[in-house]
């Protein structure tokens, strides 16, 4: 079994190490985040301590040295809440299984009650003083089932969060429900290519019969507020 190396360094509100593929997302007591839930958080928010765990691996892998620098986004409903870098303080070899402890603030005003996504994604890696992209992420979803917002307004990501998306899988018709104002719906392949667009005020039927069998995710903002949802089209 290899063995994890768990390194904290201090950044700008976000400590991370970098490995070619993202395997988790964890609390500090090692729960999966996908297990995580929030009784109720207080606007505008607070630090929490995660473990990110992943794999130094690939076709093209090779060591990171100390010396060598990681890029890091880490984004809340597609909204970055922190770009940051981390340099290791000791090798990381090939195929090497690592974890990384990290302090992020989760901001309410991109949140909801319900299901939130959570992501983090490795965007560059300077090796050698020659840096390349990644652009390799894992999202993991979190519960939270109350915010208390001082003001009781009614704010962008509260009207995604109301939406209802179903079924999933989905055959032929993709119904998206409660839309109290306007709400720009893509989908896209899990290759990135846009598969269908369109503008839901209320309710509306999307229509899947033409889309192939597969993963696909479907991308809903409401001015400056992204929620992202993955489905499977199953004929």
């Amino acid at each position: 079994m290899k063995k994890f190396i768990y390194t904290l360094i201090l950044l700008a509100g976000v400590q991370f190490a970098q490995a070619q593929e993202i395997l988790g997302i964890y609390t500090a007591n090692y729960v999966p985040w996908e297990q995580v839930y929030f009784d109720t958080l207080s606007s505008p928010g607070g630090s929490v301590t995660i473990i990110v765990g992943g794999i130094n691996s690939g076709d093209n892998a090779t060591a990171i040295a100390v010396g060598d620098t990681m890029f890091f986004d880490v984004t809340l409903h597609g909204n970055r809440i922190n770009a940051i870098y981390y340099a290791p303080t000791r090798e990381i070899g090939v195929d090497s299984i690592f974890g990384v402890q990290m302090s992020i603030t989760l901001l309410t005003k991109y949140m909801w009650v319900g299901d939130n996504e959570l992501c983090v994604d490795i965007t560059s890696v300077s090796i050698g003083g020659v840096r390349r992209n990644v652009g390799n992420s894992y999202c993991a979803i979190f519960d939270v089932r109350n915010i208390e917002n001082p003001d009781n307004s009614i704010s962008e990501a509260s009207i995604l969060g109301a939406m209802e998306i179903y079924p999933n899988p989905v055959n032929d018709q993709l119904k998206i429900r409660n839309a109290a104002e306007a709400v720009s719906v893509e989908i896209y392949s899990i290759t990135g290519q846009l598969v269908k667009t369109t503008e839901v005020v209320g309710d509306a039927d999307i229509d899947m019969s033409n889309v192939a069998n597969g993963v696909y995710v479907v991308k809903m903002r409401n001015g400056k507020q992204i929620r992202t949802e993955k489905i499977q089209v199953v004929k």
